[in-house]
């Protein structure tokens, strides 16, 4: 490398001169070295143009720097809590230049946020940071969070991520599912809420779909302990069987107590699609004499759940069909036993025990 450049060759009545070779200031970057009969030429840092999605980092002073990707969220745990209450949650960030082990700082215009500890994993160019987070008890909805991973500024290694805050009072819908169902068949759909009270009866709870407009009693309510701000309420309903592939906007209402409004909340959409053909898998003894009946097992593919009670058995007849040249004659066989190898409501193989007519 070069300190000095020729400007002038050796003559024989001079010797050769010499300039020192121009230095890169903090904002440019070396384009073209210093040789021995050139000058280094110096560029801005501003024309280097970084892919989509990356930052230009280490330029100035010679360096032409690197083009890094932007800080990426990773993952969030929890993603919500209470308003009014503190709580703690962490992000995990995958930054790929953390070799200088950054600054961590986090601001948010609506929250108070603390950064309470960093852990640097340089191996994987991965970030943990854990938040404190606190807020008024009136705010409800979801709020923004920066986190900042250098000292300088201005910092392009910056990412945010967003949390929940839940009210302590009014109920509210944490999840509800399945998206859709089996024709014919009964299917359990549950709905979770928090801010129920532990004493609200399974009758309380209604489930009305549109635009059927049928109304649907709960058939349960459990509670269980939870991250959100009260204890968990599963509210199960079973949704009914449909002739037809529709789908319906479910709406659950209830009341938490007398003096309450009561409350009413949309729920995911719910769609009923066409079930596996039933089949018959096997059948034994395939045959036998007509003096007396005959015992027979038949074991059944993809049966549907017909019955809200799970007794789907009580709906079974089995008809025998006999077929000459010239009638076809149905008789009734008498049902002896029915088993499901499954408990539920959806489709599952079914046994069947039948006794054949006689006489």
């Amino acid at each position: 490398m070069y300190n000095q450049y020729v400007t002038a060759n050796c003559t024989k009545l001079q010797n050769s001169v010499c300039s020192d070779c121009q230095a890169c200031s903090g904002t440019q970057y070396e384009y073209t070295a210093c040789s021995l009969y050139s000058n280094r030429v110096c560029h801005d840092c501003s024309e280097i143009q970084c892919p989509p999605g990356t930052y230009l980092a280490g330029c100035g002073n010679g360096s032409k720097g690197t083009c890094w990707g932007f800080p990426s969220v990773l993952s969030v745990t929890p993603t919500s809590g209470c308003s009014g209450r503190s709580f703690m949650t962490r992000i995990v960030i995958r930054s790929p230049q953390i070799a200088d082990l950054p600054g961590t700082k986090v601001f948010s215009s609506a929250l108070n946020v603390t950064a309470l500890s960093t852990v640097y994993d340089i191996s994987k160019q991965i970030i943990s940071v854990d938040i404190m987070i606190e807020s008024d008890p009136s705010l409800m909805g979801m709020y923004s969070i920066d986190v900042i991973l250098c000292n300088r500024i201005p910092c392009f290694r910056n990412t945010s991520f967003k949390v929940e805050l839940m009210s302590q009072t009014v109920v509210t819908l944490i999840d509800s599912f399945p998206s859709s169902g089996y024709r014919y068949a009964y299917t359990p759909y549950i709905v979770r809420l928090s801010n129920i009270p532990s004493d609200l009866p399974a009758r309380a709870v209604r489930m009305v779909n549109f635009p059927t407009n049928e109304s649907i009693v709960a058939t349960s309510v459990a509670y269980e302990a939870s991250p959100y701000c009260s204890d968990l309420a599963t509210i199960t309903f079973l949704m009914p069987p449909m002739s037809s592939s529709v789908m319906l906007r479910p709406t659950i209402a209830g009341s938490v107590n007398r003096r309450a409004s009561g409350f009413q909340l949309e729920l995911q959409e719910f769609r009923y699609i066409a079930a596996p053909s039933v089949e018959v898998s096997s059948i034994f003894p395939t045959m036998g004499g007509v003096s007396q009946p005959v015992r027979i097992q038949i074991a059944v593919q993809n049966f549907p759940e017909t019955n809200a009670a799970g007794n789907g058995c009580a709906d079974i007849e089995v008809l025998f069909v006999s077929t000459t040249a010239s009638n076809m004659t149905a008789l009734s066989g008498q049902l002896e036993a029915c088993q499901r190898q499954t408990a539920s409501y959806m489709l599952g193989p079914i046994t069947i025990d039948v006794s054949s007519p006689s006489g």
